[in-house]
């Protein structure tokens, strides 16, 4: 890889070097990627923390350089496991710096307690009824196991079906 950049925010990777080709993937805050080439206003890019047959360097795909910036050694080691006041996403990929927290591009971002942990532990947090889960270095929010969330909604209820009536 030529060079790799940094996701400063959400960051759309295409199939395609168009606007209206299909969206493959897309990165958030402290993410990586390699490029590969430039063209036109393009990159094209591998997004190594997306595992994928497609490239056994990363997810391939375009992206603009808008939203991206340079991060010589980002080694990021929190993650954004809650929602925050600054406004980043869940999986947002953080570096401590003493007693700072800072973003990809140097800014320091001042966060509530318990919205961002060590991004090597594995959680199992609760968002409201939904639980965020960390695997291959990606957070998710699901549904428990026991599906807890399901059994406090109402039933849904049925329409009576009127015999050879048509529908």
């Amino acid at each position: 890889m030529e060079r790799a950049l940094i996701a400063a925010g959400s960051v759309s990777v295409f199939e395609g070097p168009e606007e209206d080709a299909p969206l493959v993937t897309e990165l958030i805050v402290g993410e990586r990627l390699g490029v590969l080439e430039e063209r036109d206003g393009w990159l094209r890019v591998v997004v190594p923390g997306h595992a994928t047959g497609l490239d056994p360097r990363g997810y391939p795909g375009w992206a603009r350089l808008d939203g991206l910036v340079e991060a010589p050694g980002w080694d990021p080691d929190l993650t954004a496991v809650a929602p925050n006041s600054a406004g980043l996403p869940l999986g947002a990929l953080l570096r401590r710096d003493g007693g700072d927290v800072r973003l990809p591009e140097g800014g320091v971002v001042a966060l509530e307690p318990g919205s961002v942990m060590p991004s090597d532990a594995r959680p199992a947090v609760p968002v409201g009824r939904h639980r965020l889960h960390h695997r291959n270095g990606l957070f998710w929010a699901g549904l428990p196991r026991d599906g807890a969330a399901r059994r406090d909604r109402t039933p849904r209820r049925r329409r009576p079906v009127r015999s050879g009536a048509v529908q």
